[in-house]
């Protein structure tokens, strides 16, 4: 029997708690989560917790990583938009459903704006091509050279890294927070792949 897809306040669960089909992510949508998550992750990382000077050695790769985010940004903005996603469960409050919701347009925002003005800086500093990992040169942006520019592009892309932190603090904080036992809805295993486990639970 086919699986009704619940609308927004409904219960898309099993009795046991964990997820329906109806209420997961498709395998896109999970591999894009994923693999952007740990490019994200790592770009932050490069640059806010590795001394300056390994920075500096680790720039080149943070700019290819970058335009590689942002080009699956534009892939994810378009699966989004051209595919339903799953409802969160009746059992979150309305103001999480309404902050998750908020929290997740910031994410798109963040996920465009931070790697396109890294590029924008890049290409009103020096207008240089940048190699992305030695496969192929990606042409500067057409953008007049100016300090003030740079200025502004730097700031912008400080801000949003800064930004983007948080709120991944703040979401994983929220996905750990419904996935402990007294929980409720386990949030995480609807952005995790089905496995036998999974299935002889469910």
């Amino acid at each position: 029997m086919a699986h009704e897809i619940p609308q927004e306040g409904q219960r898309a669960n099993h009795p046991n708690g964990l997820p329906s089909s109806a209420s997961r992510y498709s395998a896109v949508a999970m591999a894009l989560h994923w693999i952007m998550a740990a490019l994200i992750v790592w770009n932050l990382a490069s640059m806010m917790l590795t001394p300056q000077a390994w920075a500096r050695t680790l720039l080149p790769t943070h700019m290819a990583v970058g335009l590689t985010v942002l080009l699956l940004s534009l892939v994810r903005l378009l699966w989004r938009l051209t595919h339903r996603w799953p409802p969160l469960p009746a059992t979150i409050p309305l103001w999480e459903r309404r902050l998750a919701r908020g929290s997740h347009a910031l994410f798109y925002v963040l996920m465009l704006a931070v790697p396109l003005s890294g590029w924008l800086m890049v290409s009103a500093s020096s207008g240089r091509a940048v190699n992305w990992f030695g496969v192929a040169s990606i042409p500067p942006l057409p953008v007049a050279s100016s300090r003030y520019a740079v200025a502004a592009f730097y700031e912008m892309h400080e801000i949003g890294a800064t930004l983007m932190a948080g709120l991944l603090l703040l979401h994983v904080a929220g996905a750990l927070r419904h996935s402990l036992p007294d929980g409720g809805t386990p949030l995480l295993l609807r952005m995790l792949p089905r496995r036998s486990a999974y299935q002889k639970k469910s």
